[in-house]
């Protein structure tokens, strides 16, 4: 059988699987997988005084708008992607 090798997104441990299930399973060590990450991402949404709304991961705290530069920026709500 083939093998294929593997490194974590999160942790950057590599790791080998069977080539046919590389997209079947998540990280031995740390647990990450595509679908859990997917499945479990919150954003938060912040907006600028000119009305541009962006979104971070949840925890992240922004230090200026990606648009415009505005460091005057404050937080709206939190969605679920």
């Amino acid at each position: 059988m083939e093998t294929a090798t593997l490194r974590c997104p999160k942790c950057h441990k590599g790791f080998q699987v069977l080539a046919d299930e590389q997209f079947d399973h998540g990280c031995p060590y740390c647990g990450f997988s595509q679908e859990s990450e997917a499945k479990t991402m919150i954003l938060d949404v912040y907006v600028c005084p000119k009305n541009h709304e962006f979104a971070v991961k949840d925890g992240k705290e922004p230090t200026f708008c990606p648009f415009c530069g505005s460091k005057e920026i404050e937080y709206s709500h939190s969605v679920n992607e």
